[in-house]
């Protein structure tokens, strides 16, 4: 090789012309990259903030309406729509899919979905690709993103009190709802053995409607919330299997054992039997060896009675924090008021009348029933026209009958009793479920 060749070539292996410019490039690809960074991420920041507001209200808002699992999504897709930016794509930032309803799980701080009472609802807000309006980047799309998926989650939770807290009707056999009886307030109509509905009754919403299997429910037509209020699901008849024990320790003037309202301190007396005539005295166990017969027109209060023969009451009869145990029928003919205290179950957490026995317990018609626990190993038959509201709880060994046009309330809404394990040391307050 020439020595002219080998300084051109030399010479051009050592140059440096043109480095600068290639460092550059370099240097400025980085810069950009940063500054990208910075202002687009600074943007998707704001919109996080945005997201998480419109997730908090949302949230909130439908959390308010559970356990209503239809209405509390409807609210949180309402929010939604009347908060979203809307973007680039015209598309809000929660749709059915980012919205999950079910029980809080305290041990996770999640939702766990498809619970039959929910008490919580979990709301993803979302600037993504899935819900088809991402961030859009302005510097770094210039490094090839050209979007950014943003989104920010909540949580609203509100307590549900548990089903049946106001009362219910509960039988170890078959409990048959005849014509135009109505049901509210989160009453409950259980039968071991199945649930007949006749013509035209109604449940409200939060009502439930149970049985072991669902195969034994019968209904003919015009019943109104059933598909709402029917579920599967058992009943623990604790009450029922403690009732022998109760009235042999009311029989035997045990008033510890017989775990009686603290308003019978004194007893026992004991009488052949009980009339309209007879004189009773307030806070007095009364052991009686017939039949009792209350008669008509008639106030009956703050006495305990168990009686070897019937108890009854024909008409127009008041019962309050009284306690009636029989080895044979209760019944109650017309136009009496049993337990009438306004609200006594729902605000006190206690009942205000008992009725015990081993056989039945019979209403007629038109009587009201206010804050009553009862008992039957046989049957109850609660009749036409009756009203029972504010804590009402039946466990029948039989089968449980409600006539015609009768009303049954539970709690009115925000009165509802959680009923716990610390509430079962006093057997006639307490419910079981």
């Amino acid at each position: 090789m020439s020595d002219r060749l080998k300084r051109s070539l030399h010479a051009f292996l050592t140059r440096t012309d043109g480095v600068a410019s290639a460092t550059s490039v370099y240097i400025l690809l980085g810069m950009l990259m940063v500054g990208g960074l910075a202002v687009d991420a600074s943007n998707a920041i704001r919109s996080q903030a945005r997201l998480q507001a419109m997730a908090d209200a949302a949230a909130m808002s439908a959390a308010m309406h559970l356990p209503d699992a239809a209405m509390a999504r409807a609210v949180a897709l309402d929010v939604a729509e009347r908060n979203s930016a809307a973007g680039q794509s015209g598309r809000v930032e929660i749709t059915a899919d980012d919205i999950v309803i079910g029980t809080w799980v305290a041990a996770t701080g999640t939702v766990q979905p498809g619970a039959f009472r929910p008490d919580a609802i979990a709301v993803t807000a979302r600037n993504d690709t899935r819900n088809g309006n991402p961030v859009q980047t302005l510097l770094l799309r210039l490094v090839g993103i050209d979007r950014m998926d943003v989104a920010a989650a909540a949580i609203g939770y509100k307590p549900v009190m548990p089903p049946c807290s106001g009362g219910g009707y509960f039988s170890r056999e078959r409990t048959v709802v005849v014509n135009a009886n109505h049901f509210r307030e989160g009453f409950c109509v259980h039968g071991d053995q199945g649930v007949t509905l006749n013509n035209t009754n109604t449940f409200d919403p939060g009502t439930e409607i149970s049985m072991n299997d669902l195969a034994d429910f019968v209904a003919t037509r015009n019943n109104y919330g059933v598909d709402e209020a029917l579920r599967r699901g058992s009943h623990t008849f604790a009450r029922l299997d403690a009732l022998p024990d109760m009235m042999a320790a009311m029989r035997g003037g045990d008033l510890l054992s017989a775990n009686l309202p603290d308003h019978i301190i004194s007893g026992p007396v004991t009488l052949g039997s009980i009339n309209s005539n007879t004189v009773l005295t307030p806070g007095t166990l009364y052991v009686v060896n017939g039949n009792v017969n209350f008669g008509s027109n008639n106030q009956i209060r703050d006495v305990a009675i168990v009686a070897g023969g019937t108890i009854r009451a024909n008409s127009n009869t008041t019962f309050e924090n009284v306690v009636l145990a029989s080895d044979r029928t209760i019944t109650f003919n017309s136009n009496n008021y049993v337990g009438e205290s306004a609200h006594h179950f729902c605000t006190n957490g206690s009942y205000s009348t008992y009725l015990l026995t081993k056989e039945n317990i019979v209403f007629n018609s038109n009587n009201a029933f206010r804050g009553v626990m009862m008992l039957a190993n046989g049957t109850i038959d609660t009749g036409n026209n009756n009203d029972a509201a504010d804590g009402i709880y039946a466990e029948a060994g039989g089968r449980i009958s409600l006539g015609n046009a009768n009303s049954n309330a539970g709690c009115p809404e925000g009165l509802e009793r959680e009923v716990g394990p610390d509430d079962l040391r006093e057997v006639f307050a307490t419910m079981v479920y």
